[in-house]
């Protein structure tokens, strides 16, 4: 089978032009859902691209066959089995969860990492004191997910490409905790304290784009998007002092 899944990528078997019509979803739907069917394969999309594969048991018989493979990143998985006592389909999805489940955990906090920082400034410059507080202590729970991330990049024997970018965005929200709840004292009016609080805050947000991007180009554009909106809500934060400094600009 793994010979077959690597044949599949050139001409050994067919043309890719002509095996590329095989890979289309024709049928929307198939008892295997979200797939639809193909020319004999189960067709569905992963991140805008085809996730192709196969899969056919029966239980009194005791087997399980699953192919899947995903041509955009050159990743195939397949699983074989002959034991009737357990169940297949927990076996696929607990194989599946180990190799995507971390990255997904990160996407998903980092995308409300960035979009409760984004809420955070709009109910600052509102003077929304309680909705402030409120955001404020839900955007560092975050803190808690990306924790597990990083436990489970180190766990999984990632690089510093990951741990590094992962370990400032820590260190960052670790600073902020200690400024907003238990200092209680707003250090960042003195521009010596500021400037290396606003540095450590961009180092980290820019950390999150770079993990994005080493995982995969769209989960990448997905926290990219995100920071757009967080520059954006800045600009509205400090969109006064910007006007102001812009009049005194010809004095």
């Amino acid at each position: 089978m793994l010979l077959l899944d690597q044949a599949l990528y050139t001409d050994q078997l067919m043309p890719q032009a002509e095996l590329q019509p095989m890979f289309e979803r024709y049928i929307p739907m198939t008892e295997y859902p979200p797939f639809g069917y193909g020319y004999g394969w189960l067709v569905t999309r992963l991140l805008g691209q085809p996730l192709v594969g196969g899969a056919g048991w029966a239980g009194a018989a005791g087997f399980a066959t699953f192919y899947l493979r995903y041509p955009a990143d050159g990743m195939t998985l397949i699983v074989l089995m002959n034991q009737g006592d357990i169940d297949h389909m927990s076996v696929l999805l607990a194989i599946i969860g180990a190799l995507f489940l971390s990255d997904l955990i990160f996407l998903f906090s980092t995308l409300a990492f960035n979009l409760l920082l984004v809420l955070l400034f709009v109910a600052q410059k509102n003077g929304l004191t309680t909705a402030v507080r409120g955001i404020g202590i839900l955007w560092l729970l975050m803190a808690i997910p990306l924790s597990i991330v990083f436990i489970r990049y180190l766990s999984e024997g990632r690089g510093p490409a990951f741990l590094v970018p992962l370990a400032l965005v820590l260190l960052y929200m670790l600073v902020e905790f200690l400024l907003d709840f238990v200092f209680k004292v707003e250090f960042r009016r003195n521009w010596k304290t500021h400037i290396p609080y606003i540095v450590l805050e961009y180092f980290a947000l820019f950390s999150l784009i770079r993990i994005a991007f080493n995982i995969h180009r769209t989960y990448g554009y997905a926290v990219s998007i995100t920071f757009w909106f967080l520059l954006a809500a800045l600009i509205y934060l400090f969109w006064d002092k910007i006007r102001i400094r812009k009049r005194k600009e010809p004095f």
